[in-house]
């Protein structure tokens, strides 16, 4: 008997003992051990089950808190009770502030279906309230005739009444608008804390409704296959069940509770601590269990219930002893193959390897002889983990929500991954091969070169926003990353490109910042209209005292013989033309102030500054004031209000004549610039110019040199050219000041 032969049937003999021997083994050890391995197991499925539920509400407990912390929050509260302004700013610009706040807010949390402040009067109503419409996905800010009381509500009645700092969350219920229930219906949690002030009196509270709809749908499928997932709150009430009748049926009156559909598992409702084991149903089927206690929050609790028949647990057992059986049957057989081919063992492994590494090379599956002895085996495991860690490589670029994409040192893409298609646009045949050069404007070209020049130093690029082009030739806002590749000897051959698309991110910050200038141009309107709509009512009545009283001058001196060209009619006339003109100024400044449509018309910008001048001066007798026209000829007319602009002029050259009382030169220069797309007006003087304290509150309401000024001049005129689409500046020197505004050539 050959060596071969013998060495065969020696290792059949060997397999076969083995394997019956272990077979046996396997059954017993695996049903013994398998219990406690699948009770810890479905307890480990619970709390990982349930730490997914406390996640998705932990960031919801911040968000409360930060909100609560916002300035915005207390002065709107508050200034609701009291009225009055806070820095400066009244009610509505407090509350216009955190309006959009807080729509920045569930803007940025895809799971907030409502972010409120509740104010404590009128029976608890919303003070500012901001919404995600669950169908479309749309949010608004919900205006004030929307707002409704919530002073019933258990949530409101309870937060209220917390200390400052502490967080209330509310039971698990469907949304209800108006006392009835939001259809389709949500599951919803709201998180709220009170808003107190200085005094520990309570102004209202923050509200955040998280909708729990998406999580309770994906919750129960990362159960086990064939268990079932139950979640019940404090009450026993369901709020998941594998029994759709069952989850929010308190909602509808129905008293149907955990423990009284499973008597025998009601200690598991509101267990304290994880637990895991067998129970009998009442049909007398084994079922595997475990309960996970959920805290929300301080008297706030939820218990997540997972079962299944052991009968299903225990499979596995079985299954592995038939799994044994058939192994060492198949060994059976190999081991007497085994023999035979244990002289090719030194060459197989190596042409194996040869094989494998070709098939992988074209993407598709491949086996190595990892077990093999000798060199060979530890050739094809090194071979292995190569490849392993290229599919592995393969699989996190294919999955990334970044564009990844690879360059060689010309430049030309070497590779490029799904998210690369998604944001650029091009197919991965139509973008391999191509200049990288593709993707960048015109204008970033140099751009581009820089960062490949610093990639061939083997340096690396951190994350910047850059701009690069679709396949459209749409520009795209990206942050990019960028690192050197390198080869075996560590010579740098690429470039690895890593983007996001920032579009939408940078579009948000604009509009933020955009609603934040709003914000504060109200706040300065507001301030300066005031004190002008006062202003403006008490000097309505006596100039058109005056101008009556000019025009009864008049008609008694004709009477008297006097001639119509007569100096005194003149001047009569010219004083009731002046205060008719003050009480035109007066109406439009009451008009503007009270936001009526502005009377905008095309208009020569020289003749309206000549206007202004003319009624400036008009009391105007001191021969030493040396006034220079410079107007710039063939101006075009531009739309804008005549009567406000004057107004804004004459507002200037007061301020300026006045300025130079007292000085030893006195020149007033008026003058008009054209430009591209806007017309400037510039007011100087040669008076002494503006201290830095003085310019540092030049514009705020009610900041005034003057003995008799009551500070609102300047302010009104910076809203009037604010209001046109214009800018107002001002320099200034120990040689004079200088004051410019614009008026845009198109109206806005």
């Amino acid at each position: 008997m050959s060596l071969a032969l013998r060495l065969s049937i020696a290792m059949i003999l060997l397999v076969v003992v083995t394997t019956a021997g272990t077979g046996m083994l396997i059954y017993k050890r695996a049903n013994d051990a398998s219990r406690p391995v699948v009770f810890e197991s479905l307890k480990a499925r619970a709390g990982i089950l349930a730490d997914g539920l406390t996640d998705y509400v932990a960031g919801s407990r911040e968000d409360v808190m930060m909100l609560a912390d916002l300035p915005a929050v207390q002065a709107t509260a508050e200034l609701k009770r009291t009225g009055g302004t806070i820095d400066g700013r009244n009610y509505a610009a407090w509350r216009a502030q955190l309006a959009a706040e807080m729509l920045a807010v569930i803007k940025a949390k895809h799971s907030y279906a409502q972010v409120r402040l509740i104010g404590l009067d009128d029976d608890g109503r919303e003070l500012v309230r901001v919404e995600r419409d669950r169908l479309t996905g749309t949010t608004r800010i919900v205006p004030n005739n929307e707002l409704q009381s919530k002073g019933e509500r258990n949530y409101y009645r309870d937060a209220v009444t917390l200390p400052a700092g502490t967080l209330y969350v509310s039971q698990v219920s469907y949304n209800r608008e108006r006392g009835e229930i939001e259809l389709p219906a949500w599951p919803t949690v709201r998180l709220a804390t009170a808003i107190r002030d200085g005094n520990d009196r309570a102004l209202g509270i923050v509200i955040i409704n998280v909708d729990l709809k998406e999580l309770f749908t994906e919750l129960p499928k990362g159960g086990f296959k064939g268990g079932s997932v139950y979640l019940v709150d404090e009450n026993g009430y369901y709020l998941i069940s594998p029994n759709p009748d069952q989850a929010f049926a308190f909602e509808y009156g129905n008293g149907s509770t955990f423990q009284s559909d499973w008597p025998g598992m009601a200690n598991l409702v509101n267990t304290p601590t994880p637990v895991a084991g067998r129970i009998t149903d009442a049909d007398g089927r084994e079922l595997a269990m475990s309960a996970w206690p959920i805290e929300l929050g301080d008297r706030r609790h939820l218990t997540l219930i997972e079962s299944i028949p052991t009968d299903i647990v225990f499979r596995g057992a079985a299954t592995v002893a038939r799994s044994a059986t058939m192994t060492g049957a198949v060994a059976v057989v190999l081991a007497g193959l085994l023999a035979i081919a244990i002289a090719a063992t030194l060459t197989d492994p190596l042409r194996a390897i040869t094989k494998a590494v070709g098939a992988a090379s074209k993407g598709k599956p491949v086996k190595l002889p990892v077990n093999a002895s000798g060199e060979p085996g530890a050739l094809a495991r090194a071979v292995s983990r190569y490849l392993e860690r290229d599919s592995l490589l393969n699989a996190i670029v294919g999955t990334s929500v970044d564009s990844i994409v690879t360059v060689d040192m010309n430049g030309f893409i070497t590779t490029w991954n799904p998210a690369a298609e998604r944001l650029y646009g091009y197919t991965a045949d139509e973008a391999i091969g191509q200049d990288v050069s593709m993707l960048t404007p015109v204008d970033r070209r140099a751009e581009l070169e820089e960062l490949m020049e610093r990639i061939s130093r083997n340096e690396s690029i951190d994350v910047f926003e850059t701009v690069k082009l679709t396949k459209t030739g749409e520009p795209i806002d990206v942050s990019l990353t960028m690192a050197p590749i390198h080869d075996s000897q560590g010579n740098v051959i690429g470039a690895s490109r890593i983007a996001r698309d920032i579009t939408a991110k940078l579009a948000s910050e604009r509009r933020l910042r955009r609603l934040q200038a709003e914000a504060a141009h109200a706040a300065r309107i507001s301030a300066a209209g005031q004190m002008a709509g006062a202003l403006a009512h008490e000097m309505n009545q006596p100039l058109t005292a005056v101008v009556n009283y000019a025009r009864s001058a008049r008609r008694i001196l004709l009477k008297r013989g006097m001639a119509e060209d007569d100096e005194v009619i003149t001047y009569v006339d010219r004083a009731a033309d002046q205060g008719q003109r003050a009480s035109s100024i007066i109406k439009r400044l009451r008009q503007f102030i009270g936001n009526r449509q502005d009377r905008i018309d095309r208009e020569d910008v020289n003749a309206v500054v000549e206007g202004a001048l003319e009624t400036a001066l008009s009391d105007e007798t001191s021969t030493s004031l040396n006034i220079v026209r410079d107007y710039s000829p063939d101006l075009p007319t531009i739309p804008l209000d005549r009567v406000q602009i004057q107004q804004v002029v004459a507002n200037l050259i007061r301020n300026a004549r006045e300025a130079m009382d007292g000085s030893a030169q006195q020149s007033l220069s008026v003058r008009t610039t054209d430009h591209p797309t806007f017309v400037a007006v510039t007011v100087s003087d040669t008076g002494p110019g503006l201290s830095d304290e003085v310019m540092a509150h030049l514009f705020e309401p009610f900041a005034t040199t003057k003995r008799q000024g009551m500070g609102i001049g300047l302010t009104i005129s910076r809203s009037i050219v604010e209001t046109h689409g214009g800018h107002m500046s001002v320099n200034s020197n120990e040689k004079g000041c200088e004051f410019s505004f614009t008026l845009p050539k198109e109206h806005a």
